[in-house]
């Protein structure tokens, strides 16, 4: 004899507080969405990314690029400021970078995240290998209001020599992946260490 199974609960006040509950975690995650928290957020490539920098100035968002001094992709049109045209880069700093006229960093770097990434990188390097490196990180972007002051003269500048447009300000490494492109000589980061 085959026993069927009773809802244990089919009163009208269980219903409530199951909706109650269900209304409380959206407006909780509206919020966390409201205050900076990144949840369940598709991540922007750096070429979409580019594409409006400075109305992401401050916040936090998921990117996805290369991992090569900084964080690039090959945009098909590069981020043209004043008739100037910009790498399609990020600088990659952690959050005791100094922030200048920047917001500050309202995290901190997961420096372990960070570390593991070196770790492969090196990994890498020691092998020779010629190909790209793709990261998903979370953080804060850090960017110029406007690239042309009043006069004409295009600003910005963030990294080495002041050359990209922007900075990511990295809260942690969300994933890697190796794309066997021969793109990048990672080998070089061991015979000519530095900037690039």
């Amino acid at each position: 004899m085959r026993r069927r199974c009773k809802p244990a609960i089919r009163s009208r006040p269980f219903t409530a507080v199951v909706l109650a509950l269900a209304l409380a975690a959206c407006h909780g995650s509206r919020t966390a969405a409201r205050s900076g928290a990144v949840a369940f957020a598709i991540p922007l490539t750096v070429c979409g990314l580019l594409k409006d920098l400075p109305s992401y100035r401050g916040k936090l968002v998921v990117v996805t690029g290369i991992y090569w001094d900084g964080l690039r992709q090959h945009c098909p049109e590069a981020l043209v400021t004043g008739g100037h045209p910009w790498p399609s880069a990020l600088s990659l700093v952690d959050s005791h970078f100094p922030a200048g006229g920047d917001e500050a960093a309202g995290f901190e770097t997961d420096h372990k995240s960070w570390a593991d990434l070196e770790a492969l990188v090196l990994r890498e390097a020691r092998a020779g290998h010629r190909e790209e490196i793709w990261v998903t990180v979370i953080g804060q972007i850090r960017a110029p209001t406007s690239f042309v002051r009043g006069d004409g003269q295009v600003v910005g500048g963030y990294g080495h020599l002041g050359v990209l447009p922007g900075q990511l300000v990295l809260k942690r490494l969300v994933s890697t992946s190796i794309k066997p492109v021969p793109t990048y000589d990672y080998g070089e980061l061991l015979r000519h260490p530095g900037p690039r």
